[in-house]
């Protein structure tokens, strides 16, 4: 049997003039999810969701983004 693991996943909306912000708040949560057994913390942000192939994976209209947003896509991973 294979080494399975627990995801988290997290999808959100920043303002635009707020993505160093909530850098930091990241950063302080990857450190928290780590002491409490995390295997890793990953942040991803989009940077480019127009003419997205496939409709039923569109983060923006899922997270319902306004113009002024940009979203990220968060998973953090742990042992069981």
């Amino acid at each position: 049997m294979s080494k399975q693991i627990y995801v988290d996943g997290f999808l959100l909306t920043v303002k635009k003039d707020r993505i160093a912000e909530y850098k930091k708040i990241a950063t302080a949560m990857a450190k928290l999810c780590k002491q409490f057994g995390a295997l890793s913390y990953v942040e991803a942000m989009a940077d480019d969701l127009s003419g997205h192939a496939w409709p039923h994976a569109d983060f923006a209209k899922m997270a319902k983004a306004k113009d002024d947003e940009v979203v990220f896509f968060s998973y953090i991973t742990y042992p069981n």
